[in-house]
């Protein structure tokens, strides 16, 4: 995934997990957006907008929990 372009994860029950960032332009303040989506369509989706270091904390977690599964 280059730094442009949102990654698209589609879980086995339908649902849409966009993983893309934000920017203030000429600004350093970013932030990685999680959208999710309802799986069904014309639903809503959800979505956070995270810190590198809360992403990176949030990334860490789902490996750790992905292991031990």
């Amino acid at each position: 995934m280059n730094d442009g372009e949102p990654k698209v994860i589609t879980t086995r029950c339908g649902r849409h997990i966009t993983v893309g960032h934000a920017a203030i332009p000429a600004s350093l303040i970013r932030w990685v957006t999680v959208r999710i989506s309802s799986g069904h369509p014309g639903h809503r989706s959800e979505w956070i907008s995270l810190s590198p270091a809360e992403a990176s904390e949030l990334g860490a977690a789902l490996i750790a929990r992905a292991a031990t599964n």
